[in-house]
């Protein structure tokens, strides 16, 4: 808790502060790192996170066709929207936000999987183990959604 808030007020005297967090997505990160603050500090870290937080990137690390390895990517600015769904805890508008994938500073596994499969740098298998939801993958491969 203590180091989060620091990294966050870091922030807000120009500092860039790079931090890693364990999680499976952009919005889950975004949730585990707001789960840090107590209850009394809780309006004060959102709003901190919100105002100060430049982007999430989450990685991925799979086996390439080729036997070595590949980065899967999600990642998002924080900018507009996104600020107010931070502040507000809406998270789960911004799975809805990356996954349309219609601002390219918002990219979803799903759409870095499907990047990596079409230049064959990983398998079909690999894709599908990588993904949340093979249908949705599966539907991505023939051009729906």
């Amino acid at each position: 808790y203590e180091t989060a808030l620091t990294a966050l007020q870091a922030s807000e005297t120009g500092h860039l502060v790079v931090s890693t967090l364990h999680s499976e997505k952009v919005a889950d990160t975004m949730e585990r790192y707001l789960n840090l603050f107590t209850a009394q500090d809780e309006k004060h870290g959102v709003n901190l996170l919100a105002n100060q937080l430049s982007g999430v990137l989450c990685q991925k690390l799979v086996q390439s066709a080729d036997g070595g390895l590949h980065l899967l990517v999600e990642h998002v600015e924080n900018a507009g929207a996104m600020r107010d769904w931070i502040a507000r805890r809406e998270l789960q508008n911004i799975d809805q936000y990356i996954s349309r994938g219609s601002d390219p500073a918002a990219v979803s596994f799903l759409q870095s999987t499907l990047k990596a499969l079409q230049a064959k740098v990983i398998t079909e298998a690999t894709a599908m183990a990588s993904v949340s939801n093979e249908s949705e993958l599966r539907r991505a491969m023939r051009g729906i959604g």
